[in-house]
């Protein structure tokens, strides 16, 4: 496989990655807030929403660092 062709399989993994990671910090440590906070009916409690954002974001967090690091593998 060529330098170009490595480097952009590499860039298009950690994009997904890094996607995913958004996506699992949005839909479950930001819509259980969103929900709380405007009263929707939900089976959390707040000590629960709370959590639920706090793992959600670090599992975000940890998944776009993974796509950060997978960046560092690109051929100059």
């Amino acid at each position: 496989m060529n330098k170009t062709s490595h480097n952009e399989r590499r860039k298009l993994t950690a994009t997904f990655v890094n996607t995913i990671g958004a996506a699992v910090f949005s839909v479950g440590g930001l819509g259980p807030i969103v929900s709380f906070a405007t009263g929707l009916p939900t089976i959390l409690n707040l000590d629960q929403v709370i959590l639920l954002a706090a793992v959600c974001f670090v599992i975000g967090l940890g998944l776009h660092l993974g796509g950060r690091m997978l960046l560092g593998g690109l051929i100059e």
